[in-house]
Formats: C-alpha cells, structure tokens, sequence
C-alpha cells in the first residue's frame, strides 16, 4: 500500500523483461534500489540495491543518481539511510572516474566550439556546476504565421544577442566558475542556445519531452522555404549526438501527449509538463545557481506551457533572469 511498493512492482516487472548486460537493464536496476531507498528498507539492503547497480557503470549513471540523491539531502529525506549509503556510492564512482578510456574520467571546463559537439567527458565537468543557465525562447515562425515573433531572417541577429547575453552573464561570474545550459531542442532559440554554448566552451544538456521524431513534428521542422543550410533538423540531430556521446541527453517519454494520469489534470499541457521538467532539472543543482535567459516577446503564448509560462514558474523558484526583448531585438515593436 505504500508508494515505495507501488512503485517497485513495476520496476521489477520490467528488470526482469531486460537483458541483464543492457543499459536499459542498469537504469531498471537503479530504480529497484531507488525504490527501496523510498521504502526506507534497511541500510545494508539499500546499499547492496545501489552497488548491483552501478558496479561496471559509466561516469554519467553516478552524475544522474547523484543528481537524484542530491536532491533527496537538500529537502532533508532520507538524511540516516543517505549518510550510510555514500561511503559505497564514492568507492564506486571513483573506480568508475579511474577506469581507462571511460567517457568522464577527465573534468574538463566544456565542449569543442564548432559545430556543437560536446566531447564525451562533459558530463564530468558539468556534474555539480558553479552556475546554471536554463534557457526558453521563442522557435522560428511559421510561414502562415499571422504576427510575427521570430523571423527567419532574424537568426543572426538573436545569434548575437544570446551570446552577449552570457558574456555579460560569465563576466559577472567568478572567474573560473564552472557553467552548465539546459535547454530543449526547438529551432530558432534552443538550438541557438545550445551552438552559441558550444562555441563558448560551456557544457549543455538536452531535455524533450517525447521522442525526437515527435519533437522535430511538432518544434524543430521549418517549412524549405524558411529553412537554411545546414537545416535546422541537421542542427537538431547534432546536438542530440553530441548529447548522447556526452550522457547529457534527456527524454522524458515517447508520446507527444500527456500520459493518461497527467492528461486528467485540467488546464494542463504536455509543454508546461515540459517547462516544470527542465526547471526541476536546473533547480536540482542548486536554486542559488539559476539564471534564466529568455528571447521573449513579452506577450502571451499560443498555447499553454510556452516561454511567458516558463518565465513565471522560474521567477517564483526564485531565479535570476536575463530577458531578450524579442520585439525590440526583431523591430517589430
């Protein structure tokens, strides 16, 4: 009757469906110990639960779980089965760091600048940032559009805005300060985020709410005639590579709808799931740490869940925000 049990009946159902070598198998095997973690099981069980998981894992598996159990010691849960467990979770992860040729055994300060390739050891440097940069922005219009809010003539210039904006945002950082951008994948100011971030050497993650073939329908196809070279969808699948090689992609699920459970919720939409899913992300490393740069119009969205939406539950986490005034930068004030 308890959560710890609803959850871990299913977890184990679907353990037992993989095979025991695959990667799907050891993130079922990681939430088998989460979930014994939530039953407040007993500390020895609880740490054997983790080491079957993560014996032989790559650095980026311990940069999630730590996340994760990071997260559980800010809100103070779990503080005596937690102090017990981290002993086992630094053995490991410090075999996993040490291990030859493994992707994260190096903490470097970001990714190669161009195009946006974040080298494989960027989830290392990015595990506990100094800043966070959560980014939220308008896509590339449409071509039936009625009132404009991101022309496609307008890359260049949002291009130049985004990086001045974190120049100014790095330069009033510590120097050194080790800086992380979560974005989605969008065309226009996602993916802009995230290739001005390459450039810049700064690590970024890749959050979609569904699967990549949905997500370029819905936010990253421009019509051909707007389009350029190399297409957005190029951009797009780059990043996403890049993201996998690095541990730093991020999936929330396969459908572009609201699973049923979500779907019941009135007024609620799979892009304001989306948008609470990327602020949680950020604010999991340290609300301290957020900054929020907006390419905005400063009017209302199409539909709910979009930057405006984004804008609000970010400044009520308490976050510091840097806004591009969309309709001043474009000249359509």
């Amino acid at each position: 009757g308890d959560l710890g049990g609803a959850v871990a009946l299913p977890v184990r159902g679907a353990q037992q469906a993989l095979r025991a070598a695959s990667e799907d198998a050891r993130w079922a095997r990681c939430s088998v110990a989460d979930a014994q973690l939530l039953r407040k099981e007993r500390a020895a069980r609880v740490s054997a639960g983790y080491r079957r998981a993560l014996e032989g894992a790559p650095p980026f598996v311990f940069d999630s779980v730590n996340r994760q159990l990071d997260l559980l010691t800010r809100l103070g849960l779990f503080a005596d089965l937690l102090g017990t467990l981290r002993p086992t979770l630094v053995t490991l992860e410090a075999a996993a760091r040490q291990r030859p040729g493994t992707p994260g055994t190096t903490v470097t300060a970001g990714i190669p600048a161009t195009p946006a390739t974040p080298a494989a050891d960027t989830a290392a440097a990015a595990a506990k940032p100094d800043r966070v940069l959560l980014f939220a922005g308008h896509m590339i219009d449409k071509a039936d559009r009625q009132q404009p809010r991101f022309p496609a003539a307008m890359q260049a210039t949002a291009r130049q805005a985004i990086r001045a904006q974190i120049d100014q945002a790095l330069a009033a950082w510590p120097a050194g300060s080790q800086v992380l951008g979560i974005a989605g994948g969008a065309s226009g100011g996602d993916i802009l985020f995230h290739e001005v971030c390459a450039e810049l050497q700064i690590a970024t993650e890749l959050y979609l709410p569904m699967a990549p073939a949905a997500y370029i329908a819905e936010s990253v196809r421009v019509e051909p005639g707007l389009d350029g070279r190399p297409s957005w969808i190029e951009r797009f699948h780059s990043i996403c590579q890049a993201s996998e090689a690095a541990g730093s992609y991020h999936q929330l699920g396969e459908a572009d709808r609201l699973p049923s459970w979500a779907g019941r919720l009135p007024d609620y939409s799979i892009w304001e799931r989306n948008n609470r899913w990327l602020l949680q992300s950020a604010l999991a490393y340290g609300a301290a740490k957020l900054t929020l740069l907006v390419l905005w119009d400063g009017q209302g969205g199409d539909a709910p869940g979009g930057t405006q939406h984004m804008l609000e539950v970010a400044e009520a986490a308490g976050a510091v925000v840097r806004h591009i005034d969309s309709r001043t930068l474009f000249g359509l004030a």
